[in-house]
């Protein structure tokens, strides 16, 4: 039971780590790219690779849920994320 306790923890984390704006990932990424280029183009570029990682998840997560008929999580997940992304203004 312990081994899927850690399973699900590093899913958590591995996902946690995806460069998507609200995510800790992209919050690392613009900090990363803040120290090459300026904060507009880190801020585009963070944007871009959002919206990349995210289209996948939430084809993944279609797929999931038209597989299972009940296991929504990962395409609610993906949805609020892209609702976060449109939504909230930069803070940084």
């Amino acid at each position: 039971h312990a081994w899927v306790a850690a399973g699900a923890h590093l899913s958590l984390c591995l996902f946690n780590l995806l460069p998507v704006r609200p995510l800790d990932g992209g919050r690392a990424l613009y900090f990363f790219l803040c120290r090459f280029c300026t904060a507009p183009a880190a801020q585009r570029v963070v944007t871009v690779c959002s919206i990349v990682c995210l289209l996948p998840c939430a084809f993944i997560g279609f797929f999931l849920l038209l597989q299972s008929g009940y296991n929504f999580s990962l395409l609610l997940v993906t949805v609020y994320l892209c609702f976060l992304l449109a939504a909230r203004p930069v803070q940084e």
